[in-house]
């Protein structure tokens, strides 16, 4: 999240530069304001900023039930009642992630 930022900052700061028209006078280094912003906003310091992921509605529709059905498996009945179903949808769980992780 950090190093978005501040590239962020940077590519605003070319821009100004090549274009002339500045946005905003500081003279503070990107890095100085992006620090500055996470401990004012500290919520931001547990966002994950992930790039190039788009994932269709169908795929995020999949791993939504296979997440509400574990939860609800570990949450439900002791495990022992429904280990074949567990079993089941780990492996669908898994397979998913095999096929989306990379």
């Amino acid at each position: 999240m950090r190093d978005a930022l501040i590239h962020f900052l940077d590519r605003i700061k070319d821009y100004e530069h090549e274009s002339g028209h500045t946005m905003h006078e500081d003279e503070r280094e990107s890095s100085d304001i992006v620090d500055i912003h996470l401990e004012a906003v500290p919520e931001l310091k547990n966002y994950v900023f992930i790039s190039n992921v788009s994932p269709s509605a169908l795929e995020f529709k999949a791993a939504l039930t296979l997440l509400r059905d574990l939860a609800d498996i570990q949450n439900g009945a002791p495990l022992v009642t429904v280990e074949e179903e567990w079993k089941e949808i780990m492996d669908s769980t898994y397979d998913f992630l095999e096929k989306h992780e990379g």
